[in-house]
Order: structure tokens, then sequence, then C-alpha cells
């Protein structure tokens, strides 16, 4: 896998978060256990997120030399990619299949390198604002917003994978209006089982 050609190194979508060059998957700041075959196809297809993949070009990047029975390797790669991102085959959040032409990212995906230095530029602004101790806002500021997670009267793990996919698509939704800045659920997650000042 060639993973130079994509333009950052650390990509986020959701809660998850992607090291392309050291092959790492994190949600929620815990690393999860995803390599070899089922991590190089995730990364092909966040190379390119909303497009379509093809199984050719999954072969011809993944086993190219080789003679594989790639229906089945694609097919056990692509499940695994499922069951760690808790998503599925019927209603996918974030791998589509499409039937005889292969699959598509689906998910809103960003930077994560760039994240990084927008949320250290922004507590700069934000500190200098402060010290400034002016109650008028940058016309470039925008609204800010931020999710916080839901709070849960039960441990059921399948009812929070449920609450926190229900944030994500929230995020997700609310991040497509120009004039909100939202923050990145990863930021709001210390939050959890807390009560918050808003």
């Amino acid at each position: 896998m060639n993973d130079t050609s994509h333009p950052s190194q650390r990509v986020r979508f959701g809660i998850f978060e992607v090291d392309l060059r050291t092959g790492e998957l994190w949600k929620s700041g815990r690393k999860l256990k995803l390599t070899g075959q089922p991590f190089s196809v995730l990364a092909i297809l966040l190379e390119r997120p909303g497009e379509v993949i093809s199984r050719e070009e999954l072969q011809r990047r993944l086993w190219p030399d080789t003679f594989v029975d790639v229906d089945h390797n694609l097919n056990t790669a692509i499940n695994k990619i499922r069951e760690t991102l808790a998503d599925s085959a019927e209603r996918p959040r974030f791998v589509e299949t499409l039937s005889r032409r292969g699959y598509r990212f689906i998910a809103v995906v960003g930077s994560a390198d760039l994240e990084t230095k927008t949320q250290s530029a922004d507590a700069s602004v934000h500190s200098r604002s402060r010290m400034k101790n002016t109650s008028r806002s940058r016309p470039d500021d925008g609204f800010w917003i931020a999710v916080l997670p839901l709070k849960l009267s039960d441990a059921d793990a399948d009812l929070a994978d449920r609450a926190t996919a229900l944030i994500e698509e929230i995020v997700t939704g609310l991040s497509r209006f120009s004039y909100l800045r939202v923050i990145s659920v990863s930021s709001t997650l210390q939050y959890a089982g807390k009560s918050v000042d808003v």
C-alpha cells in the first residue's frame, strides 16, 4: 500500500481516527485491532472517500502478482472492517458495497493532522480574545457548537454504541452548514457521564 498518495497521514471520521503511516486505528482515543489486509483495504477506501473502488483495483493493489481467492479475501477483509467499526452491510454508515462494482467509503472524512493544528490555532485565538476582555466576537468565528455524549442510565453496550452512532450522525449533519463550527466528537467525549455546565 502506498500511503504517500494521501494528502494527510492521519484521517478522522466520526469518533474514529486512522494513522495511515503507522497502520493504527483508534476509536475515541482507544486503539483498535485492525491489521493486515483489512487495514490495507480500509486505507485504500479512505484515500478516495465517496468514490467507488473496484474489486479489480483492490486486487491490483493488494495482490498484484499473486493468485489468490480475491472474492474470499476481500469479503473477509470487508467483514472485519465492518465488525471493527460496528458497521453493517444492510445499513452502512462507513463502507458501502456496490454489487458487482466494488466498495465506497461513505462517511465524511477529514484530516486529523489539520484538525489538531486548527484546534491549537483556535485555542490561541480564544486565549487572546479572553485577554482582550471584549464581548464582541470576530465575524469570521461563526457559531460554535458541541454535541455532548448522551447520558445513559443503563450499561448496555449495544445501546451505548447506538448512542455514539447517533452523536456521530448529528455532528456529521451539523458540519454540513458552513456557518457552524462543530467541535469534534473526540473532543467532547471527555464529558461522557459528567454533569456539564454549558
